[in-house]
């Protein structure tokens, strides 16, 4: 079925390998939650293992040249990695919890590790396309688990006991109604990023692509998540899908790529959006277990107004911890605290309670919970100072132009939708990481090193005909 659909020319075995590897790491990246060992707050998960495997498969495979972009701009996206990274390590010294600091650097250095097997496997137009089909097999496994939260809280709950804020009774608490749904990770708000994250490519291929199949797969997903969406209720990831959008059309009409065709995108757009909201309202909102007196569509409604007219809405929550975080930043500016310890400086639901608890036996290993300041330039701002933002802005930047590029150089390849997914998908998570930090989560590295893949794509083969 596979090669009907996609012509596997890769004669080399460890380019095979290689491919395998990613898209298991791509996989369970989807299902974040999956871990092999738990030792206190340090876990080996499963696309952690691919890793490894990918990073054997890079070592035996053949070097490659780029064709679209110079080696020097791709060589300046890693040493700007590379040098925030060194600043995350060495603000250990100034860090309170130092091994928290250890800790969390070497979480980052394994999410470059993503971003590297990401660039070095997903950068033909085959292997495009099996990285779509991979990513449209594990969003459909995590909106179905997110799905299935919902409705049966109490039974699917497997994998809450990696959170530090009450598991279930936490999020049921949280809307004091029903339970929001996180599927396999930490909590709703990154789920949400991960909704970001997947619906930046479905949208670009749902209205591009060339392929039929693959625009019928990316519809079909579109329709399934927007009920999950609905629920889990992020308002930045709302807010980011709609920038999304307005950047496709944006781009759509510099270049002139099916903006004449505007009409029906509208007209399709309104289709599906129907079709979820019936999908919501008659199949799945019935379903859905309520712990309290009320209406779950007056909640969802009601959180999104409340942002703007509630004194007591998590809106205003977190405009305080942002200001927290800018404090630590002008009050640390060098180093800042240490790269993880955002959780000093700031209480945010009772998070402080947290700061004396070893985990696992090691003394000083922390559970800091999901503190966050919600705004990730503030707190790396805060956790790294002016060097680590200015390397970590500077490494943003660097991305945003390859991915631009990569659009420009791939107007009439069959390779645009995977490109302007990609775009969309990193500056859907940009909007989204004003109010929930991306920084930490594998789903940004990933995308990040699939961006920088597509600027090595060979455009002599893949031209529309």
């Amino acid at each position: 079925m596979l090669e009907s659909l996609i012509p596997l020319n890769i004669n080399n075995r460890n380019s095979r390998f290689l491919l395998f590897s990613a898209c298991g790491m791509v996989l369970f990246i989807c299902m974040g939650a999956f871990k092999i060992i738990e030792f206190g707050t340090i876990n080996i998960r499963v696309y952690q293992v691919f890793i490894a495997l990918g990073l054997i498969g890079i070592l035996n495979s053949p070097k490659y040249k780029s064709i679209v972009i110079k080696k020097n701009n791709i060589n300046r996206v890693f040493n700007n990695a590379l040098s925030f990274l060194s600043i995350c390590f060495l603000s250990i010294i100034v860090a309170d919890y130092p091994m928290v600091t250890l800790k969390q650097a070497l979480l980052l250095f394994i999410y470059f590790l993503v971003f590297y097997v990401g660039y070095r496997a997903f950068n033909t137009s085959n292997n495009l396309k099996v990285y779509f089909i991979t990513l449209i097999i594990g969003s459909l496994i995590a909106y179905t688990y997110g799905y299935l939260q919902t409705i049966f809280p109490n039974i699917f709950n497997i994998y809450l006991e990696h959170r530090n804020m009450g598991d279930l009774d936490a999020e049921i608490n949280f809307s004091s109604l029903f339970y929001r749904p996180s599927s396999f990770f930490s909590e709703g708000n990154e789920f949400g990023q991960f909704i970001s994250f997947s619906s930046g490519m479905f949208i670009a291929c749902s209205v591009y692509s060339a392929q039929r199949w693959i625009k019928i797969l990316s519809r079909i997903s579109l329709i399934y998540m927007l009920p999950i969406l609905m629920i889990n209720n992020s308002r930045g990831t709302i807010i980011a899908i709609v920038g999304m959008v307005v950047v496709m059309f944006k781009i759509s009409y510099k270049f002139k790529i099916g903006y004449a065709e505007i009409s029906r995108y509208i007209f399709f757009s309104v289709v599906m959006l129907s079709v979820s909201i019936l999908l919501l309202v008659f199949i799945v909102l019935p379903n859905v277990p309520t712990f309290a007196d009320g209406s779950v569509i007056e909640w969802m409604t009601g959180r999104i107004s409340g942002s703007i007219g509630s004194d007591d809405s998590t809106f205003y929550g977190r405009l305080i911890v942002m200001w927290d975080g800018i404090v630590a930043f002008v009050t640390h500016p060098i180093l800042g605290v240490g790269y993880g310890n955002i959780f000093t400086v700031i209480d945010q639901f009772g998070y402080a309670q947290f700061t004396g608890q070893n985990m696992g036996g090691i003394s000083g290993l922390v559970d800091t919970g999901n503190a966050t300041s919600t705004n990730f330039f503030i707190d790396i701002a805060a956790e790294t100072g002016i060097f680590g933002l200015i390397f970590f802005i500077s490494l943003l930047v660097q991305i945003a132009r390859i991915s631009y590029r990569n659009i420009a150089s791939n107007l009439y390849s069959l390779d645009f939708p995977f490109v302007m997914g990609s775009h969309l998908a990193f500056w859907g998570m940009l909007i989204n990481s004003l109010s929930y930090s991306a920084v930490g989560l594998a789903i940004f590295w990933l995308n990040a090193g699939v961006i920088l893949g597509m600027s090595t794509l060979l455009k002599d083969s893949n031209q529309f005909s």
